[in-house]
C-alpha cells in the first residue's frame, strides 16, 4: 500500500500479489500522511509482518491470554526489525448485542443474521465451549467464501450454530 501511495507507477512481483503499472491516484488529505495500516493478523507470518510494518492490530475471537501472547510476538518483531515495539497501536475486534431485556439478547442471539456471523467464529472457539462447529475444521478466515457454498449448505450450518 505504501508503494501505491507514493504516486508513482508500481510493478510488484511477490509471491502472492503481482501488479503491472499499478498506480493509486487518490491522494492522501495533507500531504506525506497516509492512513495508517491495521492488520487483523492472527498467524505467526502475520504477527511477525504487523510487528514489521504495520500500525495497528486488530484481531477478533482472541482471549485475553491468546490476546496478550500474540501482542508479544508483535511487540518482539517490532524491536527485532528496528521500530519502537509499543510503535504498533493494539485493538480488538468484538461483537456485541445489547438490551435492556436479557430475552430480546437470546432472540437476536438466534436470528439468522447472528448465526451467519458465528460461522465465521473459528472451530476452536466452538470446541472451548463443548461444540464442533458447522463446518468442521475450516478456517473461516481463508475457507469459508459464501459464493463457493450453496444456499443448502449455509441455511444448514446456520441451524447447527447453538444458542
Amino acid at each position: 500500500m505504501r508503494l501505491l501511495w507514493s504516486g508513482n507507477k508500481i510493478d510488484y512481483n511477490g509471491k502472492i500479489w503481482r501488479l503491472k503499472d499499478a498506480i493509486v491516484s487518490l491522494q492522501p488529505e495533507k500531504e506525506g500522511k497516509y492512513p495508517p495500516i491495521w492488520v487483523g493478523a492472527h498467524s505467526e507470518k502475520t504477527l511477525e509482518t504487523t510487528g514489521r510494518l504495520g500500525d495497528g492490530w486488530l484481531p477478533e475471537h482472541l482471549e485475553v491470554d491468546e490476546y496478550s501472547e500474540k501482542l508479544k510476538k508483535i511487540r518482539d518483531a517490532s524491536r527485532a526489525s528496528g521500530r519502537d515495539p509499543e510503535y504498533v497501536t493494539p485493538g480488538q475486534m468484538t461483537s456485541l448485542v445489547i438490551s435492556a431485556d436479557h430475552e430480546d439478547c437470546h432472540r437476536m442471539l438466534s436470528s439468522v443474521a447472528a448465526k451467519a456471523y458465528a460461522l465465521l467464529t473459528p472451530p476452536e472457539r466452538y470446541e472451548a465451549h463443548g461444540y464442533k462447529h458447522p463446518f468442521g475444521n475450516l478456517n473461516a478466515y481463508k475457507d469459508y467464501i459464501p459464493t463457493r457454498v450453496s444456499e443448502t449448505e449455509i441455511v444448514s450450518a446456520i441451524e447447527k450454530v447453538p444458542q
